[in-house]
């Protein structure tokens, strides 16, 4: 028997033995996919980081221009690996150098998430506690927010739960085939954002701690197999720091321990890790409601908890509890060892924890107390409803159409002007100065401004203001300075707030 007729028969016979189960999640999985899709093309942002990645892509696309970098952090000090480009390739090639091509395969990564969340919840503890944590994990607004652009640290949920799942698997049939996807699905993260350094530890700490616990030993060739694919992966990152003397590198761990600035000391004291717990349920499950937010903290760490002294089987079937209490116990851990602010997608790799623990709270609870399970089943009906309720559709809020605005914006310059001795300067509250996403629209038309920083010289310098009232006499911008004296030849007003001028250099 082939290994794909091997996969139909199990499939076949999950389904079987699982009907009810199968129908619930493929219910729950298109609604979230719904979600995430829901006009995408409107609600995608577009702004100069998504512009650099496009233009990077379109390079390696038409000009088989290929890179052994990736994006720039927000430090701008160092780089990342180059995967998140690399799987950028196909969706931008697909929708024409469209950004909404790579917006996509974002959304298909947070969709597939959903079941990744699933099979978690199913194998940590039960089918209801899966069931529970990838219904809410559909309909949370941060993590839909998350899952409808393209940005580099934004697929890190899929590939962290991959790992999870994979890392269990292995402990639980104690089968090293599986080390193999631990270190691939490693190798992507870690290009995706070097907060992976704490979700690399994490599983590195769990393979230590359950193989002296479980006394487990996989075949050398196996470990040997984990590290070779987590290697693989970051290839384009081994040669560039062999060819630069590991100066990426040092600029990591510079970025993760040792940064002091204006931020510094929000860390450890502002995100302590018992705060850092509850902002998780605060703001993925709770809609930032804080007393929502503790209470289903709480509640979840107190059930699952007592659940585990109760059972006192610290080693078999708790397994799954006991992996992801690790998970969460050194992620909250790990993360405020960064000295700086804690932004929202820095946590991307701990999003499925509290979903998993409130999932395996419930499902504890209702198999000790079978009573109480309409009580929790109503409870966590409302709770998805609440989520729901916060999401775009319900509330009706309109995408922003930033990519739509942007190519207008693009367009407009591009049919107006007639000379290549031209550039662009960009006023915005995002201050992306450098305006790339313009700059890649026009790229696209073949009128490309000068460098950023070009100033001097020029013929014709387009100004884009971006909800600010003042006219190029009042910005003051470094950008107007340099080109000169000018006079104003044209002025476009769009109905979102933009204004575009033409300056024109005076002579004389």
């Amino acid at each position: 028997m082939s290994l794909i007729e091997n996969c139909v028969m199990h499939v076949k016979e999950f389904f079987n033995k699982n009907r009810l189960e199968v129908f619930l999640i493929l219910l729950i999985f298109a609604f979230g996919t719904f979600l995430r899709f829901y006009k995408i093309s409107g609600y995608a942002t577009f702004l100069g980081d998504e512009g650099r990645d496009a233009f990077v892509v379109k390079r390696m696309i038409v000009d088989h221009k290929f890179t052994l970098l990736g994006p720039t952090t927000s430090l701008g000090q160092m780089y990342l690996g180059p995967a998140y480009y690399y799987m950028m390739v196909i969706p931008l090639w697909l929708s024409g150098l469209n950004p909404v091509g790579p917006a996509i395969m974002i959304a298909l990564f947070g969709s597939f998430t959903i079941l990744l969340v699933w099979l978690l919840g199913r194998e940590f503890f039960s089918v209801w506690a899966g069931l529970i944590a990838s219904g809410l994990y559909a309909v949370s607004l941060l993590v839909i927010n998350h899952t409808r652009s393209s940005w580099n640290p934004n697929p890190m949920p899929f590939f962290a739960s991959l790992a999870f799942l994979s890392l269990f698997k292995s402990l639980k049939d104690k089968k090293g085939k599986w080390l193999v996807v631990v270190g691939s699905s490693l190798g992507i993260a870690f290009q995706l954002h070097y907060i992976s350094f704490v979700l690399i530890g994490t599983i590195i700490f769990i393979y230590f701690f359950y193989g002296l616990l479980l006394k487990i030993r996989f075949s050398t060739k196996w470990y040997l197999l984990g590290i070779f694919s987590f290697l693989l992966m970051i290839l384009p990152q081994i040669a560039f720091e062999l060819r630069h003397n590991f100066v990426n590198l040092k600029s990591v761990f510079n970025f993760i321990v040792g940064r002091k600035d204006a931020e510094a000391g929000l860390g450890l004291k502002r995100f302590f890790p018992l705060t850092l717990y509850k902002r998780l349920f605060t703001s993925l499950l709770a809609q930032n409601r804080i007393l929502l937010g503790n209470l289903l903290a709480y509640f979840s760490g107190l059930a699952v908890g007592v659940s585990l002294v109760k059972s006192r089987d610290f080693k078999g079937k708790d397994l799954g509890l006991g992996i992801l209490l690790l998970w969460l116990i050194l992620g909250v851990l790990g993360v405020p060892l960064y000295e700086g602010r804690i932004h929202d997608h820095y946590l991307g790799f701990l999003f499925p924890v509290p979903f998993l623990l409130l999932g395996g709270a419930v499902s504890q609870i209702v198999k000790f107390k079978k009573v109480l399970k309409p009580i929790f089943t109503g409870l966590v009906l409302a709770l998805f409803i609440f989520n729901f309720l916060k999401t775009d559709i319900p509330k009706k809020v309109g995408p922003n159409y930033q990519i739509q605005r942007v190519k207008l914006i693009s367009d407009t310059i591009a049919n107006d002007v007639s000379t290549s001795n031209f550039n662009i300067s960009l006023t915005s509250p995002t201050k992306d100065f450098q305006a790339l996403h313009y700059r890649y629209f026009l790229n696209l038309e073949g009128k490309d401004p000068k460098d950023y920083g070009q100033y001097q010289d020029l013929e014709t310098l387009y100004v884009i203001v971006e909800v600010d009232p003042r006219t190029p006499e009042e910005l003051g911008s470094w950008e107007i300075g340099t080109f000169g004296p000018f006079t104003l030849e044209n002025k476009w007003d769009f109905d979102f707030q933009v204004k575009l001028y033409k300056l024109k250099k005076r002579t004389g």
